[in-house]
């Protein structure tokens, strides 16, 4: 029996990769993902790129709650106080588009005709890798974004072409990154990663894609100040240098204070006007909570005392512990040698895609927390999340951009051939309707 040709591709996609298996493909492989609330019908609600007659979703909380207790008596009736509600809102949705490219050279069959089972090959290769980088991207942006990485050296390099970044793991060769230029010029410019070396933390950048390797005198990069020397996904950056941003919320900075690092704002609303906006923060570095500040052979202490803070604190239940792949080993590592002080009541379980969980009690006050060690998490802060107060809204999930004509695909024609771009994209914002339940740990040293 021959294989079906065909030559309509926009059949194919819709069997071989219908909305539905994008969407699954994403969530499954993403920690954040598949542990939110996910609200995917917030219809009336525009994307920020496309914002006129936009309405917005109301994200509800209390400002403080009810206080009228007396001892001996009633209170007053002109003395009561209500508990009191306030309006926050999510006003756009942010969008994160990904792009496939099919060469129909990949897709066709010996006879130069378009097979299905040539498509189905390419589909699944390509699916699969754009799920595992996008599902990176966007989980960078939902935990501690929305920056990549940073440049660490000290000063740029002006004879060599090599750039150490603190976190080479998070760049793919010939990705295009932003940067914002200079304090002045309110300028942000492009690079694209022309090689790299994973085991010296070493980048060359150049400034046009497949372009010369560039050096810190071809280079202008912010000295000092908000975003010095960070690089971010493309369309984060606003060209404004005082480091402002567009995107979505981050666990980052939605739970670390504006004096700390983070947002002075969620969902519209002043942090320092609201408790219930507070989450708990908590200095991991010497010279704050802890003596030693967190290290390698102390965080599991740290991480229970900050629980315990958190929930004396925050009132909640924030028993879900975020952290890097750095101090998911730290932790493993004092499992093995402390004997008495903890007790590991659920085996590591590693995924598939990315992370790692790991259950440990604390004999000392009974305490039980749920570790999550994500590739994607950044070393300085460890997150202590209450998923019951935290919602994805989007308003239709991961899906195919369609053109007028009904296609899923934009047929691209060049000299050497032709091609197809599948864009796919979703727009959203996440909801965090009770950050103070929440607590980080910040400044945490990486070694």
């Amino acid at each position: 029996m021959t294989t079906t040709r065909t030559d309509d591709i926009q059949v194919m996609l819709n069997d071989y990769m219908p909305n539905k298996l994008l969407s699954d493909e994403l969530i499954k492989r993403d920690f954040f993902l598949t542990t939110v609330a996910r609200d995917f019908n917030c219809k009336g609600i525009s994307n920020s790129v496309n914002s006129t007659h936009n309405s917005k979703i109301v994200v509800p909380f209390k400002s403080h709650g009810a206080t009228n207790v007396r001892v001996n008596g009633l209170t007053d009736e002109d003395n009561v106080g209500k508990a009191g509600r306030v309006r926050g809102y999510i006003d756009k949705l942010v969008e994160f588009w990904g792009t496939l490219k099919l060469e129909h050279g990949d897709i066709c069959d010996t006879e130069g005709k378009i097979s299905e089972s040539s498509f189905v090959d390419a589909v699944t290769d390509e699916v699969a890798d754009f799920a595992d980088f996008m599902k990176e991207q966007i989980s960078m942006q939902m935990g501690t974004g929305p920056h990549l990485c940073k440049v660490t050296d000290s000063s740029l390099p002006t004879s060599g072409t090599d750039w150490t970044i603190d976190r080479i793991d998070k760049l793919q060769l010939n990705q295009e990154v932003e940067y914002i230029k200079d304090d002045t010029s309110d300028s942000v410019e492009s690079l694209y990663v022309k090689s790299m070396d994973l085991n010296t933390s070493k980048v060359k950048f150049s400034l046009t894609r497949g372009g010369a390797a560039a050096t810190g005198t071809t280079i202008s990069m912010l000295a000092s100040g908000t975003g010095a020397k960070t690089l971010y996904l493309p369309g984060i950056l606003d060209d404004d240098a005082d480091g402002s941003v567009n995107t979505i919320l981050s666990a980052r900075n939605v739970l670390l204070s504006a004096a700390n690092g983070g947002s002075a704002s969620v969902h519209g609303k002043t942090k320092t006007s609201y408790p219930f906006l507070q989450s708990i923060n908590i200095d991991g570095a010497a010279s704050g909570e802890w003596t030693a500040g967190v290290t390698s052979s102390n965080i599991l202490d740290c991480i229970f005392d900050g629980y315990v803070k958190v929930q004396r604190l925050g009132r909640g239940s924030a028993n879900t512990v975020v952290c890097s792949y750095l101090h998911l080993a730290w932790i493993m590592k004092l499992l093995e040698d402390i004997k008495g002080a903890y007790k590991v009541t659920k085996d590591p379980k590693a995924t598939l895609y990315g992370w790692t969980e790991i259950e440990i009690m604390s004999l000392g006050n009974a305490q039980n927390l749920k570790i999550v060690g994500l590739q994607e998490w950044d070393d300085d802060v460890i997150a202590y999340l209450d998923f019951s107060h935290i919602t994805m809204r989007s308003n239709g999930g991961f899906r195919k951009r369609k053109g007028p004509n009904g296609n899923e695909y934009f047929e691209l024609r060049t000299t050497s051939g032709y091609s197809y771009l599948i864009d796919s994209f979703i727009a959203f914002e996440m909801e965090y309707r009770k950050p103070s339940t929440c607590g980080i740990i910040y400044d945490i040293a990486s070694s």
